[in-house]
């Protein structure tokens, strides 16, 4: 995939898979200011009709301090992906040090046999499950949050981001709350969402994008490539049901949806026949992610070789591009959500308009699991 230039033939795009070739690392200078290099070079568009989907640069910000930038298109790699990268990259690295070549696993399969595998079984079994979303989602309504400015005539995904911190203590009550409703952590956060935005929509019945990672084979786990899939939860709040209920409602909206997480989300689309309105993104303008799951070993490690890494910061004043969509992490210490909202499908305006839809956690809850969630 790394290697793959991206072009249309006729009316279809098509791939063109380059030869191995030796990687050309560019050399950028960081002064005066690397963030503003490193925020320049990875916010240059790819052109993937001729290049691959992939870029690296390195930049000296002292003698024995280097910034290694790599920038990769996500029509090539998911989360996933760049942990597999970065632990092949040590091997890499490793390998050159010593002056011989790299230990790699061999992969049991390429990312083209996955991709017809893929098809073959969205062609079969997939009519089944394209049956389920086509009832599931019949009638889902738009999300109508309230907005700070005119909606614009085609959406752009500008926004905001704000971050809200859970303590350790707090994230223990809740975890242990949901266990005993039988709910996991995901389940849990992702009812609290539904009824955030219901609540700020004045509705009943939401719909929220959650990304899948897509590798259930074990075979899939050392590839690189785009496995992620969307899945629509939609969210039913009617009759203001209590805490405990919602959380019934969301794990049986969960399980289900997950039987037929196969079925690609634009197939799904297809199956829904939402009319398209390019002023919003289609069927969920909102998109929830608990990313705790993925492995990160690799891809946040603190040594390679004989080198000590860290993890350079987005660089400031970067505008998120994205839906209303809560992007959470469980850290070591403690439990925190990034929560993004842009400033044309959710509630526009940028950071203001995040705010307004972050859940504030009050210093007790879940105190009246049996309330009415919209009370």
């Amino acid at each position: 995939m790394l290697r793959t230039r991206f072009v249309m033939e006729g009316d279809r795009s098509g791939q063109v898979v380059l030869a191995p070739h030796p990687f050309a690392l560019e050399r950028l200078d960081p002064r005066p200011d690397p963030d503003a290099a490193v925020a320049a070079y990875t916010g240059r568009p790819f052109d993937l009709r001729h290049d691959p989907p992939i870029r690296a640069a390195l930049l000296r910000l002292g003698h024995d301090d280097h910034l290694l930038s790599i920038v990769v298109h996500h029509v090539a790699v998911d989360g996933w992906s760049l942990d597999v990268l970065m632990r092949e990259l040590a091997a890499c690295y490793e390998a050159a040090r010593r002056g011989g070549e790299p230990e790699l696993a061999e992969l049991p399969l390429q990312y083209k046999d996955y991709a017809v595998w893929s098809r073959e079984r969205a062609d079969g079994e997939g009519s089944g499950h394209l049956g389920h979303w086509r009832e599931r989602l019949a009638g889902a309504p738009v999300l109508d949050l309230p907005t700070d400015h005119p909606r614009p005539a085609r959406w752009t995904g500008r926004g905001g981001r704000c971050r809200l911190a859970l303590p350790d203590a707090r994230t223990a009550r809740l975890e242990a709350f949901l266990k005993g409703e039988r709910c996991t952590l995901f389940m849990g956060l992702l009812a609290v969402f539904h009824a955030v935005l219901a609540r700020a929509a004045g509705q009943d019945d939401v719909c929220v994008g959650v990304p899948v990672a897509g590798r259930d084979r074990t075979e899939f786990a050392p590839l690189i490539g785009y496995f992620s899939n969307t899945l629509v939860l939609r969210g039913d709040l009617s009759g203001d049901p209590s805490l405990r209920e919602l959380l019934r409602r969301t794990r049986v909206a969960t399980l289900t949806a997950l039987q037929h997480a196969e079925a690609p989300f634009e197939r799904v689309l297809a199956a829904a026949g939402t009319p398209r309105d390019l002023s919003r993104p289609p069927l969920c303008q909102a998109m929830f992610n608990l990313s705790h799951h993925l492995p990160k070993a690799d891809l946040l490690r603190a040594t390679m070789a004989d080198l000590s890494v860290a993890v350079w910061p987005p660089p400031p004043g970067a505008v998120p591009r994205a839906r209303s969509r809560p992007t959470c992490t469980e850290g070591p210490k403690d439990w925190a959500g990034g929560w993004s909202s842009t400033a044309t499908c959710s509630p526009r305006g940028g950071r203001r308009g995040s705010r307004r839809t972050s859940p504030h956690w009050p210093d007790g809850w879940p105190t009246s699991p049996t309330c009415g969630c919209q009370s």
